[in-house]
This record gives C-alpha cells, structure tokens and sequence, in this order.
C-alpha cells in the first residue's frame, strides 16, 4: 500500500532524476557534440522513464488494494513483478518477475490508461520509435563495437522526441488520477495524504 511518506520518496525520485536530465541537456546545448554527453542523455532519460513507470505501478497497486479499481489475477502479478512456482516442499513460493523494459511500459501505461478511464488520446507515444530509443540505450550500456558508443545526430532527435513524448503521456495519465481526486469522494478520501505532481517538459 501506498503512504504519504513512501509516495513522497518516490516524488522526491522523480524530481531528482528530472532534474538531472534536465542538467545533461543545458550541458549538450552548449556542447552537442559531446558524445559523453549523449551517452549520459540516453542513461539518464532511461532511468527516469522507469522511475516513472515504477511510480505508476504503485498507483495501480494502491487503488486496486483500497477497492478504487479492480486488477485481474494476472494483471496484479504483472504489476507487482511477481512470479510464483514451487519448491522442493511442495509449497508455494514468490519470487520477483524480471520484466522487459518495452513490455512492462507498454503494460503499465496501457493498464493505467485502461483502468482510470484516462481521456480519448492520452498516450502520446509512437512505440516503434520508442523502441528504436531503447535499442540505442542497449547498445550503448552494452556496447560490442567501438561504433556501438558512438550516437549520432539523428539518433539524439529520436531521443529527446521519445522523451517529450514519454512526459506528455505520463502528464495526461496523472491528469486524470488529478481529476478523480478533486471530483470523486471515493478517490479524494484515499488519496487526500498523496500529492500527485503534473509532469513538466
């Protein structure tokens, strides 16, 4: 369950990677060329992105623990990285369900959207250019070749795109927990002791 202190925390994250890349990119301004400055760009966005996700499974796991929404067997095992099997004894153990990074956004951002009713074109990301930002993260975190560390130009607009994207979308998604808030008791009595931030660009 989500409380004030823990989702505070998870602002706090927020905010602190946010800040961040907002740093890393006055910093490419004033050298675009800088290739540790992309390499650092790609890490940094990437880290913020998953914080964020992370933030929005808390949110679902909340509401569905105080009766807001309803989350199906499967979708809460997802949600909570959960994965069950059997030991030696027979009995039933859990362990923590390592996810895809592309799968678990796209999940996460799809069951949000899904299960708050979020208004008619709230995700604004184009995933087959999300994914081509993914693959420039892995191969510059697991490079083979010394062309893997190299990013070019084209591929920092498809970066900052991917990442003006992201925050709209997110933006929207918390809009509407906003809206909820303010206009439905059930949701204001809940979330009365969480202050949910809007996600600037």
């Amino acid at each position: 369950m989500v409380n004030k202190e823990y989702s505070l925390d998870i602002l706090i994250l927020q905010e602190e990677l946010k800040q961040d890349s907002s740093e890393i990119a006055n910093l490419l301004k004033a050298n675009p060329s800088s290739q540790l400055l992309r390499r650092t760009y790609v890490r940094t966005i990437f880290a913020e992105f998953e914080a964020n996700i992370f933030f929005l499974k808390k949110i679902l796991i909340y509401c569905n623990h105080s009766n807001l929404i309803s989350l199906k067997s499967d979708e809460n095992y997802i949600i909570n990285e959960e994965k069950y099997y059997l030991n030696d004894n027979g009995k039933i153990k859990t362990s923590i369900n390592i996810l895809r990074t592309l799968p678990n956004i796209k999940f996460t951002i799809s069951i949000f959207d899904n299960k708050f009713n979020s208004t008619e074109n709230a995700v604004k990301i184009d995933w087959n250019k999300f994914e081509k930002a993914l693959k420039i993260r892995n191969r510059i975190v697991h490079p083979k070749l010394l062309d893997d560390f190299i990013i070019k130009e084209t591929e920092m607009n498809v970066l900052v795109e991917n990442y003006n994207s992201f925050y709209k979308t997110v933006s929207n998604l918390l809009d509407r927990i906003n809206y909820l808030v303010t206009n439905d008791e059930k949701f204001a009595k809940y979330f009365k002791s969480i202050k949910l931030e809007r996600v600037k660009n």
